[in-house]
Formats: structure tokens, C-alpha cells, sequence
């Protein structure tokens, strides 16, 4: 009823790439979770916790709810910076997209803002992570490893909230390091 307002700035796009464009932090959703260390694709954190790291961002947020016969795809989880999972019923693990919403935003709006820092613009977060994972490929690491560290990467990144500032020296040292690769190769010749 009193959404109208909202409704009238929405924009309809054909992917999620072109979703998340602008957004400093993007978080997806899911109902299948992983507790092993290794599946960093669906190590999840809960909608409390993601409500207490998104209090301290001066940015902008997208939350990615999965559909509800099958959820995100591997893929579209790879492109989020957090994955929130809700535990619910062994017996029914899945909750429809109103219901996980619902819980969401209800976690969101019990955590008090405090100092907010400014994090990294999305499409600059990409080139650092971009950045990464072609510094992987040129010190020759081994190809079927280069995605899962590259996703590694980009959680453990995620979860630092990193300033613009900080996401231009990380750029510069990732820089240093194809430099330095390159100086050996021509030693070596």
C-alpha cells in the first residue's frame, strides 16, 4: 500500500550482472548450505550476523533471494560477496521467497546504525578480484584451482568491508606482483 513510491524507481534488467551494477556489496540467499571449511561457495553466515555487517556500510546493498523451486546457481552465489542462509525444518529446509525475505529484513531493522565506513564501489571490488585471479594464471597455478581460490578470494575479501583506499593498495601490490613475474622472466632470458 505504501509502496508505491519504491515500486515507481524499480527498473526491470535481464541478469544479474546487470543487477548489481553500482552496488558496493551484493548478498545471496539460499536454503542449501555447506559446513565444511572447503565449500566456500555456500559457507554462509546468518541473517543476524549479515544484519550486523551490513550496519556498518555506507553503500549500497543487494540482497539476491533465490527462486523458489531451485534456489541461485552456483554461478549467480560465485557473484555474491556474502551468502545468508536461514535454518528452518530438517523436514522442510526450504523457505518460499516472502517468508526468507520477510526474516531478512525483519533482522535489518533491529540492528542500530553506528559509524559507517564507506567500502569499495562493486565494479572496482571486480577489478581487484579480476586482478587476482589473472596474477593466478601468470604465476602458473594450477588451472582446475584458479576459480574456487579465486571465489576465496573474493569472500574473505568481502567479509574486511575494504575502503576504497585499501582496494587501491591491494590493486597496486597485485600490480607489483605481475611486475616482479614479468623482471624474472626476462632474467631468465
Amino acid at each position: 500500500m505504501k509502496g508505491k513510491e519504491i515500486l515507481s524507481r524499480m527498473k526491470m534488467v535481464n541478469t544479474l550482472e546487470e543487477a548489481i551494477v553500482g552496488l558496493n556489496v551484493v548478498v545471496g540467499t539460499s536454503g542449501i548450505k555447506t559446513e565444511s571449511t572447503k565449500g566456500v561457495l555456500r559457507n554462509y553466515i546468518t541473517p543476524a550476523e549479515f544484519s550486523k555487517e551490513m550496519s556498518k556500510i555506507k553503500g549500497s546493498v543487494g540482497i539476491v533471494l533465490g527462486r523458489e523451486d531451485n534456489g541461485l546457481t552456483n554461478d549467480e552465489l560465485s557473484l555474491c560477496d556474502f551468502f545468508v542462509h536461514i535454518d528452518s525444518s530438517d523436514e522442510y529446509p526450504i523457505l518460499n521467497v516472502s517468508g526468507a525475505a520477510g526474516i531478512i529484513f525483519y533482522e535489518l531493522s533491529k540492528t542500530r546504525k553506528g559509524r559507517r565506513k564507506e567500502v569499495t564501489r562493486r565494479e572496482d571490488f571486480d577489478l581487484l578480484v579480476d586482478r587476482f585471479r589473472k596474477n593466478l594464471e601468470n604465476i602458473g597455478y594450477p588451472p582446475h584451482r584458479i576459480a574456487k581460490t579465486t571465489l576465496l578470494f573474493r569472500r574473505v575479501i568481502s567479509r574486511a568491508l575494504i575502503s576504497p583506499y585499501e582496494n587501491r593498495v591491494l590493486m597496486g601490490a597485485l600490480d607489483c606482483s605481475r611486475l616482479v613475474e614479468s623482471q624474472r622472466g626476462l632474467r631468465q632470458k
